[in-house]
This record gives C-alpha cells, sequence and structure tokens, in this order.
C-alpha cells in the first residue's frame, strides 16, 4: 500500500487516500501500533482537507457570474 499511496496522491484521488489511509489507521489500531497508526490518520485527515478545499473551490466557481 506504502507503494501506491504516492500515485493516488500525485493523481489528486483524494477520496481513495482518505479511504485507504483510514483501513490502514484502523488496522494499524487493532495491531497496537500507534506510531504507524497515528501516520495514515494523518494522511487522512490531510485528504480530507484537500477534499474540502476542492469543493470550496468548485462552489466558488459557481458563485461567479
Amino acid at each position: 500500500m506504502d507503494a501506491k499511496m504516492p500515485i493516488l496522491k500525485e493523481k489528486k484521488l483524494w477520496s481513495d487516500v482518505a479511504e485507504l489511509s483510514e483501513n490502514a489507521t484502523v488496522y494499524f489500531k487493532k495491531k497496537n501500533n500507534s506510531n504507524i497508526s497515528s501516520t495514515y490518520f494523518k494522511d487522512a485527515s490531510k485528504a480530507k482537507d484537500q477534499i474540502l478545499r476542492l469543493t470550496e473551490d468548485a462552489c466558488k466557481l459557481k458563485e461567479k457570474p
């Protein structure tokens, strides 16, 4: 998964990045590996921030006359 994540980020597939990162967060948390879990949690958070930013930008474009 680590090898594919940069490709998803490069292609700006933020929904996929967020979903995979959330799944990895849960998996590593269950395995009691909080260091890796927190890394994936941060990735999911950043991806969701990108989704919100893109959504806001799209809304602003619609509002322009």
